[in-house]
């Protein structure tokens, strides 16, 4: 897991949101010309101009700075866009003071303070220490506790268990499990949007940010499925599995992320997830020898209602036995890298495709376009 870039906007996605931000308080005041904004992403993105010419037919870069073309190099005028980068920090924050020989550097950092509200000084980092992540890089797996509060995890809880019941009354409810003593509610986002507060806390966009880390302007991971994990009383162990679908050998580097977020006690009693510590790094999945090898490595991944519980994708696991007189919950945000969607999917037929054509597609083609999977 390489460090953290130590950059004022670490990808395209954070680019656009600042420039949106800009415009905003510019607009119909202050006229920058497409040639400085294009200056101003490039320093904001790689603290140099060296760099610009790599975006020039970067359509991503382009759409996110919202300009039509980059400028050609040798017509950039650097001095006058420098100048104009001088004159919007003085406009935006009038104590800013230019002696003349202010740099693009100087004036980018001062107005990203300004529009962003965000101290250079400040670490996007600190929830994310060396220990967590030394420990997390050995084992594959991290307790973190005081995460969210007990009323918060009161009303996720009770949010969920309305969410469930009403798909037993209706009927809808996805069932599984011996005697269907497990639940699952899928698709939370399109239930409740109760949860949005926790899904973009600012400490836990650190950590996935660190994890899913590598060398790339764009989206670091996306949200591979958002749903709740419901164990009765007497819920079997599941099969000690991995969440990484794809052909061994695994590859080296991260393929997917759990993160659970626990709104009830999670320990061995109820069901908590099980793991083998460091079976993450073996790059393979279980087999049924393997199975009985392991049973005595087990490590039970307790934690404290209002923790999170995070493992890698390719760490062996498997929810526990519900030997308690009680359900257990847990929410269930499952991360995957980024450039696994973007390798096979440059266009997002989702969003796209009108949904009068969907509806006159047929099952075989929409199948082929990837609009009927992960609809539960």
């Amino acid at each position: 897991m390489a460090a953290s870039k130590a950059l004022m906007v670490r990808n395209y996605q954070q680019l656009a949101s600042f420039f949106d931000l800009l415009n905003a308080r510019i607009e119909n005041v202050f006229y920058l010309e497409q040639k400085t904004k294009a200056l101003l992403g490039c320093v904001l993105l790689t603290e140099n101009l060296d760099g610009l010419h790599k975006f020039a037919t970067n359509r991503y870069f382009i759409d996110a700075i919202g300009i039509n073309t980059i400028p050609d190099l040798e017509q950039l005028e650097l001095e006058s866009c420098v100048d104009q980068l001088s004159d919007l920090a003085r406009f935006l924050d009038g104590s800013f003071a230019s002696n003349g020989v202010e740099t693009a550097l100087a004036s980018s950092k001062h107005i990203y303070q300004l529009i962003s509200g965000q101290s250079l000084t400040a670490s996007m980092d600190d929830f994310w220490d060396d220990e967590k992540s030394e420990f997390f890089m050995e084992n594959g797996y991290l307790v973190v506790e005081n995460f969210m509060s007990v009323h918060e995890c009161d009303l996720y809880r009770d949010e969920v268990y309305s969410i469930a019941r009403r798909e037993r009354e209706t009927e809808t409810a996805f069932l599984y499990g011996y005697e269907n003593s497990g639940q699952r509610v899928y698709n939370l986002i399109n239930k409740t949007r109760s949860f949005d507060g926790v899904l973009m806390d600012r400490r836990l966009s650190s950590i996935l940010d660190n994890i899913f880390d590598r060398s790339t302007f764009h989206q670091l991971y996306v949200m591979s499925s958002w749903h709740a994990n419901i164990l009765s009383p007497g819920a079997k162990k599941q099969i000690l599995h991995v969440d990484a679908s794809v052909p061994e050998p695994l590859p080296p580097w991260i393929v997917r992320l759990n993160v659970n977020f626990i709104v009830e006690d999670y320990n061995f009693e109820n069901g908590a997830t099980l793991c083998v510590p460091g079976s993450h790094n073996w790059l393979r999945k279980p087999t049924q020898e393997d199975i009985k090898k392991t049973s005595d490595q087990l490590v039970t991944l307790s934690a404290p209602k209002g923790s999170i519980v995070i493992w890698h994708g390719h760490l062996w696991h498997q929810s526990g036995h519900n030997q308690s007189s009680s359900d257990r919950m847990a929410l269930l945000a499952c991360y995957a890298a980024s450039h696994l969607l973007e390798v096979a999917m440059e266009e997002n037929h989702t969003s796209v495709i009108d949904a009068e054509q969907k509806q006159k597609m047929g099952s075989n083609l929409r199948n082929l376009f990837g609009l009927s999977h992960g609809i539960k």
